[in-house]
């Protein structure tokens, strides 16, 4: 299967963190503040749940002086720098983007300092080569199992273009390797708020909770429909197996369901908000807004049926 992105510039760089290096080197900080920071309640996250997936989940709301719009113990960023790092955003992303920028001026400093006590040369690295090697030790630790293996070819055979499972077995693993370690990643992210003293401005926060809302996902999910979104596009192994899938759907389901189809090459950013690592990627929403399916790789409108029903849609004749 062909891999569509290691999640990139910025975001390549949260995907490259891991959890032993960061966890060791914040214990000590944590031992005397942890309790008091886990009962935070004036959290990004607990105000706005859903619109923080990273380093800003448990970010706490503050009033800030001026325009700065986040601070920390090193770090400040106003609203004028702000403009410049999502300049070329849509609004309704303004959020992530900056959100992904904090991680990585957060993250960048803590491994070049690590890897200097460890006596690695950092000089002359990018930032992504600085923290893969930071990380080096969570990589090796996402182990992936023959049944991982087996089990993934048996679901998506028609990816691999008639390949055996024997000549597929090497990138597959590397592909299921990724998705693990990208998972633990992800937590270790979201933690940071907990770790650090990390403060956004309540007003921006307010406003960028507003404007998430008119993004093109969030206006489905509030729709009170369930929603299939496909992330997807043909490939060097063929055509788009799933938008023949969608197109049935949407003409089985009609009015009753959202349908949205999403090319992460013209709409990456997107893409990468929702978490999709691969294409193709389905993801349903039920009548609620809560992600209940979520598939990478070949699927079949049975797939797509059977989450939907359960989602409580009575299926159109």
């Amino acid at each position: 299967m062909k891999k569509l992105f290691r999640i990139a510039a910025a975001c390549a760089i949260l995907s490259a963190m891991g959890t032993g290096a960061l966890a060791a080197e914040r214990r000590t900080h944590e031992k005397g503040e942890g309790e008091a920071k886990k009962k935070r309640v004036n959290t990004v996250e607990a105000a706005y749940p859903g619109l923080a997936v990273g380093a800003l989940t448990f970010a706490v709301l503050s009033d800030l002086p001026g325009d700065l719009i986040l601070q920390t113990e090193d770090l400040r960023i106003s609203e004028a720098e702000l403009k410049q790092i999502v300049a070329w955003e849509p609004e309704s992303l303004h959020f992530f983007v900056f959100e992904r920028t904090v991680a990585d001026r957060i993250l960048v400093p803590m491994a070049k300092a690590a890897l200097k006590k460890e006596g690695k040369e950092t000089e002359g690295k990018s930032d992504r080569r600085i923290l893969d090697a930071y990380f080096d030790k969570a990589a090796r630790k996402a182990s992936v199992t023959d049944k991982d293996v087996s089990r993934f070819y048996a679901a998506n055979k028609k990816l691999f273009g008639g390949a055996s499972i024997e000549q597929s077995r090497p990138s597959i693993r590397s592909h299921l390797a990724m998705e693990k370690k990208h998972a633990a990643i992800s937590e270790i992210v979201r933690e940071l708020g907990n770790r650090l003293n990390i403060k956004v401005s309540s007003s921006w926060a307010k406003k960028q909770a507003e404007a998430f809302k008119t993004g093109p996902v969030e206006k489905m999910r509030a729709s009170g429909k369930p929603s299939v979104v496909a992330f997807s596009g043909a490939t060097c192994c063929g055509p788009d197996l799933v938008k023949p899938v969608l197109d049935a759907i949407g003409e089985k389901y009609g009015d009753n369901v959202n349908v949205m189809y999403v090319e992460p090459r013209r709409e990456l950013t997107l893409a990468e908000r929702y978490d999709v690592q691969v294409i193709p990627t389905v993801v349903i929403y039920d009548k609620s807004g809560a992600e209940i399916f979520r598939h990478t790789g070949d699927v079949t409108i049975e797939q797509i049926e059977e989450p939907l029903d359960k989602a409580g849609k009575i299926r159109s004749e």
